[in-house]
């Protein structure tokens, strides 16, 4: 989804969202797992850039290290969310992962990418007041 425009994107995402719901419960246990560990941060990288930031501890070398460190998953998540509706299903997405870190606490990693991506597009400055009666 990283090589691609933007109405492409959109439409990736859309059918990538289409097939999640397609799965299994199996299924997405193994699709939580290939997020898990296909999608990770790489310890390689990580360490390159903390020596970086170690040896000049700068806003410079703290950008690489941000970057480092943030999994490339929550990346992903965000693409996805490019497609219409597509908040909902991922809160459904999460939905789902949270019953499966019951059986397999192993994936409770996911569950703090979706919390930070929830806690920055669900923060009060997004929120609009209307009246509902």
């Amino acid at each position: 989804m990283g090589r691609i425009g933007d109405a492409a994107r959109v439409a990736v995402a859309e059918q990538a969202l289409a097939a999640y719901a397609q799965l299994t419960k199996p299924e997405r246990h193994d699709f939580f797992v290939m997020l898990r560990d296909r999608f990770n941060s790489s310890p390689e990288a990580i360490r390159a850039a903390f020596a970086a930031y170690d040896a000049d501890p700068s806003a410079r070398t703290l950008v690489p290290l941000f970057n480092a460190v943030e999994p490339p998953r929550q990346t992903l998540l965000r693409r996805l969310n490019t497609a219409p509706g597509a908040t909902l299903k991922l809160v459904h997405m999460r939905a789902d992962l949270l019953k499966a870190i019951a059986d397999d606490p192993e994936l409770a990693p996911l569950d703090s990418d979706f919390g930070h991506l929830f806690a920055s597009w669900f923060n009060r400055g997004f929120l609009t007041i209307q009246r509902i009666d």
